[in-house]
């Protein structure tokens, strides 16, 4: 009785060198425990649109990487007797699928791959910026959008045809209750500064996603000329933290220094 077994994975993947080895020698053992000399099937996809295949980790590991020729998906298979594969994606989820006929082979095996990726490989979010801000905050974008028309409809509504019709009267308990409903308007109507700061704020966050998901990048080949960049960006978005958290924790004493002084003098 065949044994098929199959999931995805949603999180990120931070594939290394020493990793990539790890899964190679994790199916190896279950699947040629009798053949060790044997050896996996490994599919290498590139931006440039070459398509190539090894044998080896190590000959994965050697290509160059750069952002010219970067790898854009591995597929890691063996198809003879028994099925396994293994796809690592960035633009979808990492997949996991095996067949064969020994079930207790491919629920130790399934079994392994699981515990490692979720170890050791799977180490970042599970979706992407781009997409979390972009479908998550567009209600509330619209709703937003709506209270400041509705805002700006009630406050500058007939204000002119009412100030010259109040003007015109003799009623004095009315152009004082004009001029008390005139105040109340105006300090509704500068709710609509911050309505609108918050709408460009809303507006700022939903198309920074991108610019986020190249901080913080949720699916790496690291190895070659990638694993170069992925370092050097590790350091530069740690100095950019540490800067603005420093930069908060002045600003908060600065604060309470400057009160602690006002109150002194006074």
């Amino acid at each position: 009785m065949k044994a098929y077994l199959e999931t995805s994975f949603k999180k990120g993947f931070l594939l290394e060198e020493e990793g990539l080895i790890k899964l190679d020698d994790i199916v190896r053992k279950r699947l040629f425990s009798t053949e060790p000399s044997r050896t996996l099937k490994y599919k290498v996809f590139r931006v440039d649109g070459m398509l190539l295949e090894f044998d080896t980790p190590a000959e994965v590991v050697s290509e160059e990487n750069s952002s010219r020729n970067a790898i854009s998906r591995l597929e890691v298979s063996y198809s003879e007797g028994s099925k396994f594969q293994l796809i690592f994606d960035p633009k979808k989820a990492v997949e996991l699928e095996i067949e064969s006929d020994d079930r207790d082979l491919a629920y130790l095996l399934f079994s392994d791959i699981k515990e490692y990726l979720n170890s050791e490989i799977l180490k970042f979010r599970s979706a992407s910026f781009e997409s979390l801000l972009g479908s998550k905050l567009m209600a509330p974008l619209f709703m937003m959008l709506i209270m400041v028309a509705m805002t700006f409809g009630a406050v500058s509504g007939s204000h002119e045809n009412e100030a010259a019709r109040v003007v015109a009267s003799d009623d004095i308990a009315g152009k004082l209750n004009y001029i008390i409903e005139s105040r109340q308007q105006l300090s509704a109507g500068r709710m609509l500064y911050p309505m609108l700061g918050v709408l460009g704020l809303f507006l700022c966050v939903i198309f920074s996603g991108s610019f986020f998901d190249k901080v913080f990048p949720r699916n790496i080949f690291c190895w070659g000329k990638a694993a170069s960049s992925h370092h050097s960006l590790v350091r530069v978005r740690e100095k950019w933290l540490w800067g603005v958290a420093i930069a908060f924790v002045i600003s908060v004493l600065a604060t309470f220094a400057t009160d602690g002084f006002k109150r002194f003098i006074s």
